[in-house]
């Protein structure tokens, strides 16, 4: 969904950061009074659920790889 607001922004040639933080994106999204049709509450928590979905899987092989070279 940061991509779609992403895609808004553009179309609209409205500047922004280049980050993955649904909340900031529906903040500018807002600021510019531009209707993206989305729940930004809800969007931002399963952002949240996804980048802990994604990203813990690293840290647990990063740290399985250190344990076994010590």
């Amino acid at each position: 969904m940061a991509a779609f607001m992403k895609v808004l922004l553009s179309i609209h040639e409205i500047d922004y950061q280049k980050v993955h933080d649904p909340g900031l994106l529906a903040d500018i999204l807002d600021e510019k009074n531009i209707e993206a049709g989305l729940d930004t509450d809800l969007l931002i928590e399963l952002s949240d659920y996804a980048v802990k979905g994604r990203y813990t899987f690293i840290h647990e092989d990063i740290n399985n790889v250190k344990s076994m070279h010590l």
